[in-house]
């Protein structure tokens, strides 16, 4: 029985290599009907938007420090190809250093074709997601008699999902994942599946 089991997994396994196109045009199909539209001024990020078909990945930034840049980590899929990005702005220039950074390289097939999995299984918890500094449902997961360890912090860092096709920009907001997750109340769904996809991307991306 588990001979025929292990096979059906290899036949899915390559079923969806065989259809990394398809997979791509299904997750942007859904994107497109589910998820709340957003406006994206950066001329930068339009380029890339429309140099691919699909990008998934993240920014973080904090309303705290002005001299603290946004910074991308993405993944952009074509059907030929995958390529990582690492975009930085700085929202204050200082002593003409350059406003903004953008790095980018070719990845493996076998690496994209592991994060459209990943999404696809977590594109339900991630989409439509929205956390700021005076939100006090971080911990709305927990029983009242766990809700002992709730903890609020004020001013820290957003990370924020992206995902974008070539018709369609979204994004979900986090407010301090990793700090509510590991050191205040962890357990939360939408929260573990945003940061297991932020430290997937960012591996990626900062392996290069």
């Amino acid at each position: 029985m588990s001979i025929i089991k292990n096979i059906f997994v290899v036949i899915l396994v390559f079923a969806f290599y065989c259809c990394n196109g398809q997979s791509i045009k299904s997750i942007s199909k859904y994107i497109n009907r589910n998820s709340k539209s957003y406006n994206v001024d950066d001329s930068l990020l339009v380029s890339i938007k429309n140099s691919n078909k699909l990008i998934i990945g993240f920014y973080s930034f904090s309303n705290s420090g002005q001299h603290v840049p946004f910074t991308y980590f993405m993944i952009g899929f074509n059907k030929e190809k995958a390529v990582a990005y690492k975009y930085s702005v700085s929202k204050v220039v200082i002593n003409n250093q350059p406003r903004s950074v953008l790095q980018s390289f070719t990845i493996s097939k076998e690496i994209s074709d592991s994060l459209l999995v990943l999404f696809t299984g977590i594109k339900n918890d991630v989409l439509n997601h929205e956390e700021n500094d005076s939100t006090t449902e971080f911990c709305s997961h927990q029983t009242n008699r766990d809700k002992k360890n709730i903890c609020i912090i004020h001013d820290a860092s957003y990370y924020n999902l992206i995902a974008m096709t070539k018709k369609h920009v979204t994004k979900s907001s986090f407010y301090e994942p990793q700090y509510f997750e590991m050191q205040c109340c962890p357990g939360n769904r939408q929260r573990q599946a945003f940061l297991s996809l932020m430290n997937f991307v960012k591996k990626v991306v900062e392996k290069n």
